[in-house]
């Protein structure tokens, strides 16, 4: 079982509401929750998303539904803190489980 708050929830429609992208790559949240575990009773509306691969791999339609990139790099990246998926993009979100 997976939950989302109702906060999450109401954020990532807005974001792609204003355009943004919302992927879910895995598990989906099943319920929403309020302020306890007790009263998460409501299955979320994901019709938002763009994409739900559900099967937790990063999948062609994963890529087809990305954003262009804003920069290409020419070289590998070796840092950690720079590996790509902490790296933050405006109006995109990728969420990986």
């Amino acid at each position: 079982m997976t939950v989302i708050t109702r906060t999450g929830l109401a954020r990532l429609q807005e974001f792609a509401k204003a355009g943004g992208k919302v992927i879910f790559v895995g598990k989906t949240p099943t319920l929403v929750l309020d302020k306890t575990f007790m009263d998460a009773k409501e299955k979320p509306d994901l019709s938002f998303a763009t994409l739900i691969e559900s099967s937790g791999d990063i999948t062609p339609a994963v890529i087809a539904a990305l954003p262009r990139p804003d920069v290409k790099l020419d070289f590998r990246i070796s840092s950690p803190d720079l590996h790509p998926s902490k790296v933050r993009r405006r109006r995109h979100v990728l969420l990986l489980q």
